[in-house]
């Protein structure tokens, strides 16, 4: 999903919305964030920190990989697999610091980086706006986390890590649009996660030149991220991700999952939606070897 245009806030948080292009008013405001629901709806910031005591994240929970409202699947996909398979490689990438966090990951060239950030995320206030059947509306993170109810219960200290490693990417590279994979040839692709949360080269596999043995054997000794085709042929299987409601066997296109696991001789995907996921409509079914090579346009290995 497109996240539309953003501007920088005044106030103590402010290094964690340069947005290319953005106009920023004068004084202090609240922007309104375009097509996320029906209404108007905004975002303002809140103070996560206030819920975190602890000297470090515990990382070892996909299920707190939430994606916003931005196209960062080929980043978040990645991240859930190396919190499933080796989550104190991710915890080894912050340094908590007196009210702020350094993050510290790689470049896309693999050269080691780094990033500040405050405490602060943006969420939605949300007010009444039914977005799908049986949603309730409460308040949301804008990006990473959503559905965690951080404005309405305090959250345990381990979900915040998803939310802060992304804003720390965010900062680094000038806003949160610059993680919006795109489309097309110059698309970023889950290599591109796994390099930045790694510093390490994935290995490519077209679906067609694969086997299923083959994803067993990589799976048992790494993580595997893969992506759905996204062409005219695919449409009247494949809804596209604007929609916002999974098509042939729930899925979306041209979307990044994380091999979960290989069960019964099915392949089972995990959608880095998370728990939006059930919301939507769109949590993967389990898919036939022959399904997956259909629909597959790519898979990243990462051994381990």
């Amino acid at each position: 999903m497109k996240a539309g245009q953003f501007y920088q806030r005044t106030g103590s948080a402010e290094e964690a919305f340069r947005f290319p292009g953005g106009k920023k008013p004068a004084g202090n405001y609240t922007q309104v964030i375009p097509n996320l629901a029906k209404g108007d709806e905004k975002y303002e910031l809140m103070q996560v920190a206030d819920f975190f005591n602890e000297e470090e994240f515990d990382c070892s929970d996909y299920r707190h990989v939430i994606q916003g409202d931005i196209g960062d699947c080929w980043l978040l996909s990645p991240m859930c697999g190396l919190a499933a398979k080796k989550p104190e490689l991710l915890e080894g990438l912050f340094t908590i610091g007196s009210g702020t966090y350094t993050v510290n990951f790689y470049d896309f060239d693999g050269t080691a980086c780094s990033a500040t950030i405050t405490g602060h995320l943006p969420y939605i206030p949300r007010k009444g706006v039914a977005t799908a059947p049986g949603y309730k509306p409460r308040n949301e993170l804008t990006y990473v986390g959503q559905q965690l109810g951080l404005v309405d219960v305090e959250p345990d200290n381990g979900r915040l890590w998803a939310s802060f490693l992304e804003k720390g990417m965010a900062e680094y590279f000038g806003g949160y649009q610059s993680l919006d994979g795109g489309d097309g040839p110059g698309a970023l692709q889950a290599c591109d996660g796994f390099r930045l949360l790694t510093g390490l080269e994935s290995e490519f596999v077209e679906p067609r030149a694969y086997s299923l043995e083959e994803l067993e054997e990589a799976l048992d000794n790494g993580v595997v991220a893969f992506t759905t085709k996204a062409n005219k042929s695919l449409r009247t299987k494949l809804k596209s991700e604007p929609k916002g409601l999974g098509g042939y066997k729930n899925l979306l296109e041209d979307h990044a999952y994380l091999v979960d696991r290989i069960e019964d001789n099915m392949v089972v995907l995990y959608n880095p939606h998370g728990e939006l996921a059930h919301l939507r409509h769109n949590v993967a079914e389990p898919l036939t070897w022959a399904e997956l090579v259909s629909v597959g346009a790519r898979f990243d290995i990462l051994p381990l």
